[in-house]
């Protein structure tokens, strides 16, 4: 119940937010609205990476294993899922550490 009382705000304005937005969505003034937000957003992806990057890439085993698993990702975006990287490396580290 606790959940409920946590989440249920956060859906309810999200759901007006979408209404109101998917209504104005053409609005020059909305799709600078949308830039904007994007730009903030990746803005916190990257210091969300920077951050966690600092914490994993301790000793340069884990920071050529991340470096490895990055460049995989971006040369294979379309034929290798993500998660098969995630378990690869995690044997990877099993093996290593």
């Amino acid at each position: 119940m606790a959940t409920v009382a946590v989440v249920l705000p956060s859906l309810l304005l999200m759901g007006i937010v979408i209404t109101v937005l998917n209504r104005f969505y053409e609005s020059p003034h909305v799709a600078k609205i949308r830039h904007a937000v994007q730009g903030g957003v990746l803005a916190l992806i990257v210091l969300a990476i920077l951050s966690i990057g600092q914490a994993v890439a301790t000793n340069i085993i884990t920071l050529i294993m991340t470096i490895a698993a990055f460049a995989l990702l971006i040369t294979f975006k379309q034929k290798l899922h993500p998660i098969l990287i995630i378990f690869i490396f995690g044997l990877i580290g099993v093996l290593l550490f």
